[in-house]
């Protein structure tokens, strides 16, 4: 590579880091919770960027391919350090908005339940959850975690449902439980009432429940 090659790369790549930083900082937060270890990762994920980004080919998104860079180097990082121990201090990379103080406020608040929460995922989980949460497809998101594009679907569902009983402090789980009773109740009543069959009546209620779960984003379940 010529000097004049050379800049222009160290150009290209800044601008990309700069465009990408925010990008980074997320995966950062969501695996390191010590700020000089996010520091650290941060600057491990750079230096790999700056190897990997001359092998890029065009064969994904730019920001799948950074993103795959950065959940390798963080699941190397997260495991060189894993016997030491941790803390439950909380940090997050700053960035500056037009926000005002109470939305900025709100916002970390709301950064702040999810990290803490993405942090008590499996890895895999973790991984799935943040990728999906960067707007990465199934496609994408298969091949940087090296499973197949129905298995991800299946496993990143499961995953959002114990990241959302995680952040509300598993009273989604209990809730659905408690439904769940309540609807078999319901099914033996009417069943009861009607003189049709459990099946019969159990097979209506799912009919119903099928366009309710559109309402309720998928919360119903399976009954």
């Amino acid at each position: 590579m010529t000097s004049n090659e050379e800049k222009e790369y160290a150009k290209r790549f800044e601008q990309i880091l700069l465009q990408h930083e925010a990008v980074i900082a997320r995966v950062v937060s969501s695996y390191e919770v010590i700020k000089a270890l996010q520091e650290e990762l941060f600057q491990e994920i750079s230096v790999a960027l700056w190897k990997a980004l001359a092998k890029f080919d065009n064969q994904s998104s730019l920001k799948t391919y950074i993103l795959a860079i950065a959940h390798k180097r963080a699941i190397s990082h997260v495991a060189k350090y894993a016997k030491e121990p941790r803390t439950n201090e909380f940090n997050e990379f700053e960035f500056q908005s037009g926000e005002c103080p109470s939305e900025q406020l709100a916002r970390k608040q709301r950064t702040h339940n999810l990290i803490i929460a993405l942090r008590q995922l499996s890895m895999l989980e973790r991984q799935l959850v943040t990728l999906a949460l960067e707007g990465g497809s199934y496609k994408d998101i298969a091949e940087i975690v090296g499973i197949s594009t129905n298995l991800v679907g299946v496993k990143l569902n499961r995953a959002k449902v114990k990241l959302k009983d995680l952040m509300h402090g598993g009273k989604s789980s209990g809730r659905m439980r408690l439904t769940n009773r309540a609807l078999r109740t319901w099914k033996i009543i009417l069943s009861l009432k009607s003189g049709c069959s459990y099946k019969k009546i159990g097979n209506v209620i799912n009919r119903i429940l099928l366009k309710l779960n559109v309402v309720f984003n998928g919360s119903l379940g399976e009954w």
